[in-house]
Protein backbone atom coordinates (compact mmCIF):
# COMPACT_ATOMS: atom_id res chain seq x y z
CA UNK A 1 0.00 0.00 0.00
CA UNK A 2 1.38 3.36 -1.00
CA UNK A 3 1.92 5.90 1.78
CA UNK A 4 -0.44 8.86 1.97
CA UNK A 5 0.94 11.90 0.19
CA UNK A 6 -0.22 14.13 3.03
CA UNK A 7 1.76 12.04 5.53
CA UNK A 8 5.26 11.61 4.16
CA UNK A 9 7.43 8.85 5.52
CA UNK A 10 10.14 9.81 8.03
CA UNK A 11 12.79 9.42 5.33
CA UNK A 12 10.98 11.79 2.98
CA UNK A 13 10.32 14.22 5.83
CA UNK A 14 14.05 14.26 6.68
CA UNK A 15 14.97 14.98 3.08
CA UNK A 16 12.41 17.77 2.95
CA UNK A 17 13.67 19.36 6.15
CA UNK A 18 17.25 19.13 4.90
CA UNK A 19 16.38 20.94 1.69
CA UNK A 20 17.17 24.62 1.32
CA UNK A 21 13.57 25.17 0.27
CA UNK A 22 11.08 23.51 2.59
CA UNK A 23 7.93 22.14 0.85
CA UNK A 24 5.81 24.56 2.87
CA UNK A 25 7.83 27.60 1.77
CA UNK A 26 9.99 27.73 4.88
CA UNK A 27 13.74 27.86 5.01
CA UNK A 28 15.05 24.37 5.77
CA UNK A 29 17.68 23.71 8.43
CA UNK A 30 20.32 23.30 5.73
CA UNK A 31 19.51 26.83 4.57
CA UNK A 32 19.94 28.26 8.04
CA UNK A 33 23.13 26.24 8.43
CA UNK A 34 24.44 27.85 5.27
CA UNK A 35 23.67 31.29 6.72
CA UNK A 36 25.69 30.38 9.81
CA UNK A 37 28.60 29.23 7.66
CA UNK A 38 28.60 32.54 5.78
CA UNK A 39 28.66 34.50 9.04
CA UNK A 40 31.58 32.40 10.27
CA UNK A 41 33.58 32.98 7.08
CA UNK A 42 32.85 36.70 7.16
CA UNK A 43 34.08 37.33 10.67
CA UNK A 44 36.71 34.67 11.28
CA UNK A 45 40.03 36.57 11.66
CA UNK A 46 41.92 35.02 8.78
CA UNK A 47 45.52 36.19 8.37
CA UNK A 48 46.24 39.15 6.09
CA UNK A 49 49.60 38.01 4.78
CA UNK A 50 50.44 38.11 1.13
CA UNK A 51 49.36 35.16 -0.99
CA UNK A 52 51.83 33.25 -3.13
CA UNK A 53 49.58 32.68 -6.13
CA UNK A 54 47.68 35.00 -8.43
CA UNK A 55 44.63 32.74 -8.40
CA UNK A 56 44.12 33.88 -4.83
CA UNK A 57 43.48 37.35 -6.21
CA UNK A 58 40.18 36.20 -7.67
CA UNK A 59 39.29 33.41 -5.24
CA UNK A 60 38.01 35.72 -2.46
CA UNK A 61 35.87 37.65 -4.95
CA UNK A 62 34.45 34.43 -6.36
CA UNK A 63 33.72 33.20 -2.84
CA UNK A 64 31.90 36.43 -2.00
CA UNK A 65 29.77 36.26 -5.13
CA UNK A 66 28.96 32.60 -4.49
CA UNK A 67 28.15 33.17 -0.80
CA UNK A 68 25.67 35.96 -1.51
CA UNK A 69 24.06 34.06 -4.36
CA UNK A 70 23.64 31.16 -1.92
CA UNK A 71 22.16 33.46 0.74
CA UNK A 72 19.53 34.81 -1.64
CA UNK A 73 18.71 31.31 -2.83
CA UNK A 74 18.59 29.86 0.70
CA UNK A 75 16.39 32.62 2.16
CA UNK A 76 14.17 33.02 -0.91
CA UNK A 77 11.20 31.28 0.78
CA UNK A 78 11.02 34.15 3.27
CA UNK A 79 9.58 36.30 0.49
CA UNK A 80 6.51 34.01 0.42
CA UNK A 81 6.33 34.27 -3.36
CA UNK A 82 5.52 38.00 -3.26
CA UNK A 83 7.36 40.38 -5.55
CA UNK A 84 7.69 43.02 -2.83
CA UNK A 85 9.14 40.47 -0.45
CA UNK A 86 11.65 39.31 -3.03
CA UNK A 87 12.86 42.85 -3.67
CA UNK A 88 13.05 43.51 0.07
CA UNK A 89 15.08 40.33 0.64
CA UNK A 90 17.47 41.34 -2.13
CA UNK A 91 17.88 44.86 -0.74
CA UNK A 92 18.41 43.69 2.83
CA UNK A 93 21.11 41.21 1.80
CA UNK A 94 22.91 43.78 -0.36
CA UNK A 95 22.86 46.21 2.57
CA UNK A 96 24.06 43.42 4.88
CA UNK A 97 27.02 42.89 2.56
CA UNK A 98 28.12 46.48 3.00
CA UNK A 99 27.60 46.44 6.75
CA UNK A 100 29.57 43.20 7.05
CA UNK A 101 32.56 44.85 5.41
CA UNK A 102 32.44 47.66 7.98
CA UNK A 103 32.11 45.16 10.83
CA UNK A 104 35.09 43.13 9.62
CA UNK A 105 37.35 45.94 10.79
CA UNK A 106 36.39 45.04 14.38
CA UNK A 107 37.85 41.50 14.11
CA UNK A 108 41.16 42.36 12.49
CA UNK A 109 39.98 41.95 8.88
CA UNK A 110 40.48 44.63 6.23
CA UNK A 111 37.23 46.02 4.72
CA UNK A 112 37.19 45.73 0.93
CA UNK A 113 34.46 47.57 -0.96
CA UNK A 114 35.21 45.39 -3.97
CA UNK A 115 33.99 42.47 -1.85
CA UNK A 116 30.69 44.30 -1.41
CA UNK A 117 30.49 44.73 -5.16
CA UNK A 118 30.95 40.99 -5.63
CA UNK A 119 28.33 40.34 -2.92
CA UNK A 120 25.89 42.49 -4.90
CA UNK A 121 26.68 40.74 -8.19
CA UNK A 122 26.25 37.29 -6.65
CA UNK A 123 22.96 38.30 -5.03
CA UNK A 124 21.79 39.72 -8.36
CA UNK A 125 22.45 36.42 -10.15
CA UNK A 126 20.30 34.46 -7.68
CA UNK A 127 17.64 37.19 -7.57
CA UNK A 128 17.20 37.25 -11.34
CA UNK A 129 17.10 33.49 -11.47
CA UNK A 130 14.61 33.28 -8.61
CA UNK A 131 12.36 35.88 -10.19
CA UNK A 132 12.03 33.64 -13.22
CA UNK A 133 14.36 35.62 -15.47
CA UNK A 134 16.48 32.56 -16.10
CA UNK A 135 18.35 33.89 -19.10
CA UNK A 136 19.21 37.15 -17.34
CA UNK A 137 20.44 35.34 -14.24
CA UNK A 138 22.58 32.91 -16.22
CA UNK A 139 23.91 35.74 -18.37
CA UNK A 140 24.92 37.77 -15.34
CA UNK A 141 26.55 34.70 -13.81
CA UNK A 142 28.60 34.18 -16.95
CA UNK A 143 29.56 37.87 -16.87
CA UNK A 144 30.76 37.55 -13.25
CA UNK A 145 32.95 34.55 -14.13
CA UNK A 146 34.33 36.39 -17.16
CA UNK A 147 35.13 39.41 -15.00
CA UNK A 148 37.03 37.27 -12.50
CA UNK A 149 39.05 35.69 -15.29
CA UNK A 150 39.72 39.15 -16.70
CA UNK A 151 41.31 40.12 -13.37
CA UNK A 152 43.82 37.30 -13.82
CA UNK A 153 44.58 38.35 -17.38
CA UNK A 154 44.96 41.97 -16.35
CA UNK A 155 47.44 41.13 -13.57
CA UNK A 156 49.45 38.89 -15.86
CA UNK A 157 49.57 41.58 -18.52
CA UNK A 158 50.75 44.17 -15.98
CA UNK A 159 53.63 41.99 -14.80
CA UNK A 160 54.58 40.92 -18.31
CA UNK A 161 54.84 44.51 -19.49
CA UNK A 162 56.71 45.62 -16.34
CA UNK A 163 59.68 43.36 -17.10
CA UNK A 164 62.61 43.76 -16.24
CA UNK A 165 61.00 44.91 -12.97
CA UNK A 166 60.67 41.81 -10.78
CA UNK A 167 58.83 43.35 -7.81
CA UNK A 168 57.51 46.80 -7.00
CA UNK A 169 55.87 47.70 -3.72
CA UNK A 170 53.64 50.24 -5.44
CA UNK A 171 52.19 47.71 -7.93
CA UNK A 172 49.46 45.25 -7.04
CA UNK A 173 50.63 42.61 -9.51
CA UNK A 174 53.80 42.02 -7.50
CA UNK A 175 51.88 40.92 -4.40
CA UNK A 176 51.38 37.41 -5.73
CA UNK A 177 53.36 34.21 -6.20
CA UNK A 178 55.52 34.78 -3.13
CA UNK A 179 56.80 31.86 -1.12
CA UNK A 180 57.65 32.61 2.51
CA UNK A 181 60.26 31.01 4.69
CA UNK A 182 59.66 31.81 8.35
CA UNK A 183 58.26 35.29 7.67
CA UNK A 184 55.00 37.15 7.17
CA UNK A 185 54.47 39.73 4.45
CA UNK A 186 52.59 42.96 5.07
CA UNK A 187 51.91 45.47 2.35
CA UNK A 188 52.37 49.20 2.60
CA UNK A 189 51.79 51.68 -0.22
CA UNK A 190 55.42 51.71 -1.33
CA UNK A 191 57.11 48.56 -0.07
CA UNK A 192 56.81 45.01 1.28
CA UNK A 193 57.22 44.73 5.04
CA UNK A 194 58.79 41.33 5.78
CA UNK A 195 58.44 40.33 9.43
CA UNK A 196 60.03 37.30 11.06
CA UNK A 197 57.41 34.77 12.16
CA UNK A 198 58.20 34.08 15.80
CA UNK A 199 56.15 30.88 15.70
CA UNK A 200 58.33 29.43 12.92
CA UNK A 201 62.01 29.68 13.79
CA UNK A 202 63.22 28.94 10.28
CA UNK A 203 66.88 29.51 9.39
CA UNK A 204 67.48 32.18 6.76
CA UNK A 205 64.01 33.76 6.90
CA UNK A 206 63.00 35.51 3.71
CA UNK A 207 60.75 35.67 0.66
CA UNK A 208 61.04 33.99 -2.73
CA UNK A 209 59.07 34.79 -5.86
CA UNK A 210 58.03 32.80 -8.91
CA UNK A 211 58.52 35.15 -11.87
CA UNK A 212 55.93 35.20 -14.62
CA UNK A 213 58.65 35.73 -17.22
CA UNK A 214 61.24 33.00 -16.84
CA UNK A 215 63.50 34.23 -19.64
CA UNK A 216 66.19 36.52 -18.22
CA UNK A 217 68.31 36.46 -21.35
CA UNK A 218 70.20 39.75 -21.77
CA UNK A 219 70.32 40.56 -18.05
CA UNK A 220 73.67 41.45 -16.51
CA UNK A 221 72.70 41.77 -12.87
CA UNK A 222 70.03 42.74 -10.35
CA UNK A 223 69.25 45.90 -8.41
CA UNK A 224 67.24 45.94 -5.18
CA UNK A 225 66.12 48.69 -2.84
CA UNK A 226 65.84 47.41 0.72
CA UNK A 227 65.40 48.94 4.15
CA UNK A 228 67.23 47.80 7.27
CA UNK A 229 65.77 48.90 10.65
CA UNK A 230 67.40 51.78 12.48
CA UNK A 231 66.04 50.98 15.91
CA UNK A 232 67.53 47.61 16.79
CA UNK A 233 71.04 46.24 16.60
CA UNK A 234 73.55 47.17 13.93
CA UNK A 235 74.18 46.39 10.31
CA UNK A 236 73.11 43.09 8.85
CA UNK A 237 73.72 40.76 5.93
CA UNK A 238 71.10 39.89 3.31
CA UNK A 239 71.29 37.04 0.86
CA UNK A 240 69.95 37.23 -2.70
CA UNK A 241 69.36 33.98 -4.53
CA UNK A 242 68.37 32.88 -8.04
CA UNK A 243 67.46 29.31 -9.08
CA UNK A 244 67.09 27.87 -12.56
CA UNK A 245 66.07 24.44 -11.33
CA UNK A 246 63.02 23.27 -9.42
CA UNK A 247 63.11 22.27 -5.80
CA UNK A 248 65.91 23.38 -3.53
CA UNK A 249 69.20 23.00 -5.42
CA UNK A 250 72.36 22.85 -3.31
CA UNK A 251 74.51 25.91 -2.72
CA UNK A 252 77.00 24.99 -5.48
CA UNK A 253 74.18 24.75 -8.03
CA UNK A 254 72.49 28.14 -7.65
CA UNK A 255 73.47 31.80 -7.90
CA UNK A 256 73.72 33.51 -4.54
CA UNK A 257 75.19 36.73 -3.18
CA UNK A 258 75.52 37.88 0.42
CA UNK A 259 75.76 41.64 0.88
CA UNK A 260 76.04 43.88 3.95
CA UNK A 261 73.25 46.37 4.59
CA UNK A 262 73.35 49.40 6.84
CA UNK A 263 70.57 51.16 8.71
CA UNK A 264 68.05 52.90 6.49
CA UNK A 265 67.41 52.43 2.78
CA UNK A 266 70.06 50.59 0.75
CA UNK A 267 70.37 50.26 -3.02
CA UNK A 268 72.05 46.94 -3.80
CA UNK A 269 73.62 46.38 -7.22
CA UNK A 270 74.51 42.75 -7.86
CA UNK A 271 76.39 42.04 -11.06
CA UNK A 272 79.48 40.11 -10.05
CA UNK A 273 79.62 36.60 -11.58
CA UNK A 274 76.01 37.06 -12.60
CA UNK A 275 74.17 33.74 -12.99
CA UNK A 276 77.36 31.72 -12.49
CA UNK A 277 77.04 29.23 -9.64
CA UNK A 278 79.77 28.67 -7.02
CA UNK A 279 80.35 25.34 -8.76
CA UNK A 280 81.25 27.14 -11.99
CA UNK A 281 78.07 26.33 -13.96
CA UNK A 282 76.51 29.04 -16.07
CA UNK A 283 72.81 29.02 -15.33
CA UNK A 284 70.16 28.74 -18.03
CA UNK A 285 68.90 32.34 -18.24
CA UNK A 286 65.94 31.23 -20.34
CA UNK A 287 64.45 29.12 -17.55
CA UNK A 288 64.74 31.00 -14.26
CA UNK A 289 62.48 29.42 -11.66
CA UNK A 290 62.70 31.56 -8.52
CA UNK A 291 64.54 34.45 -6.96
CA UNK A 292 64.48 35.68 -3.39
CA UNK A 293 65.82 37.78 -0.55
CA UNK A 294 66.59 36.38 2.89
CA UNK A 295 68.37 37.29 6.12
CA UNK A 296 71.81 35.76 6.65
CA UNK A 297 72.88 37.72 9.74
CA UNK A 298 70.47 39.71 11.89
CA UNK A 299 71.57 41.38 15.15
CA UNK A 300 68.32 41.60 17.11
CA UNK A 301 66.32 42.66 14.04
CA UNK A 302 63.03 40.98 13.21
CA UNK A 303 62.08 42.68 9.95
CA UNK A 304 63.27 44.33 6.77
CA UNK A 305 61.57 45.98 3.81
CA UNK A 306 61.75 45.54 0.06
CA UNK A 307 60.64 48.42 -2.13
CA UNK A 308 61.77 47.30 -5.58
CA UNK A 309 63.72 44.67 -7.46
CA UNK A 310 64.67 44.79 -11.12
CA UNK A 311 67.05 43.23 -13.59
CA UNK A 312 69.91 45.19 -15.03
CA UNK A 313 69.85 44.80 -18.80
CA UNK A 314 72.45 45.34 -21.48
Amino acid sequence: MCPDRASPTPKRRLLAEAAFWHPRQRVGWAGWGYVGLVLFLLFYPFGSDGDPALWKEILPYGIHAGMWAGLVWSLWPLAKGRREGQWMLFGVLVLAGGLSEIAQGWVGRTPEWRDWGMDTLGASVAFLYGRGWRKSGVGLGVAVVAMLLAVVGFRWNEEWRAHPVLADGTQRWSRYRWERNGVRIRYAKRFFHIVRDTEKAEPYPGIFRLPLRHDWTGSRGMELKVYWPRRNGGDGILGIRVDDRNGNPPYDDRWQAEVPVSKGWNTLVLDQDWLVTPGGRTMDARHIRTWGVFVVSSPETNYFRLARARLLTE
